[in-house]
């Protein structure tokens, strides 16, 4: 059974203008694609002008020209002011690009522990108790939050690093990072702040106590100390000082081949 979004390929792809019959014409579709058909001649060059819009606009495009070449600008004069001046040409080139690259990795992330240990059979109260299976004691973990994730297995211990980057672009979304981790629905009940995805409960060095030192100290340069986020230091070291005193009590053989 084919879903709607398989239309676009379907269409597209092989030519076939009823992409979705029956029932499945009546599925609330939430995605939409534009398909032009186009010619362009060797050496050519087309150009399709799209704007999404909640309802038509009566000049839509009066002003697309302008705004196409003013975009750019804002974003070189934008990029001009928080480039280091001592940075040569090309390095220049790689600090944007770098910062871009953050920028693009910023996504939507959606992690049910609870139901994923429930459809693996591997919930500690419910389940079989199944054996091999990745953070059974970190049921309560559910993530679901825009964050800075350019790899989704380590996501949370890069993280902290990510904002130091990611405030010289974004200030606001960087601080937003750092207590996340620190929330009932990231940390562990006893207080634990997640290692990454392939062990939870490994214990990692105190980076996001760190981050949130680093950014404080950079506002407080600026004469705008945030006390109510430099608290938040105090919270992350308390709560990795009692993960550190906490005996593990998991079996031998379910500790990673490499603890320490």
């Amino acid at each position: 059974m084919q879903s709607a979004a398989d239309s676009f390929n379907l269409f597209s792809g092989r030519r076939r203008t009823r992409v979705l019959a029956g029932s499945h014409i009546r599925l609330r579709i939430q995605e939409a694609a534009a398909h032009y058909v186009l010619e362009v001649p060797p050496g050519g060059c087309s150009v399709a002008c799209l704007r999404l819009a909640s309802e038509p606009a009566p000049d839509s495009f009066g002003i697309f020209d302008q705004l196409v070449s003013t975009r750019p600008a804002e974003a070189d004069e934008f990029c001009d002011r928080i480039t280091p001046r001592s940075l040569s040409e090309d390095e220049c080139c790689v600090h944007r690009q770098a910062l871009s690259g953050m920028l693009w990795c910023k996504q939507y992330y959606f992690s049910d522990l609870d139901r994923w240990l429930d459809e693996h059979d591997a919930h500690p109260m419910t389940g079989s108790g199944q054996r091999g299976t990745r953070n059974p004691e970190w049921f309560p973990m559910v993530n679901s939050d825009i964050i800075s994730m350019p790899d989704k297995w380590e996501y949370l211990w890069y993280l902290a690093f990510h904002t130091l980057a990611l405030s010289l672009v974004d200030f606001d979304f960087a601080k937003d990072q750092l207590p996340l981790m620190l929330g009932n629905l990231y940390s562990h009940p006893n207080g634990q702040i997640p290692a990454y995805e392939w062990n939870f409960s490994d214990v990692n060095l105190p980076v996001h106590a760190w981050a949130t030192l680093f950014l404080f100290n950079i506002e407080k340069e600026l004469g705008r100390a945030d006390l109510k986020f430099r608290r938040q230091f105090k919270l992350a070291r308390t709560r990795l000082d009692s993960c550190e005193r906490a005996p593990d009590t998991r079996p031998p053989e379910s500790l990673p081949v490499l603890w320490g």
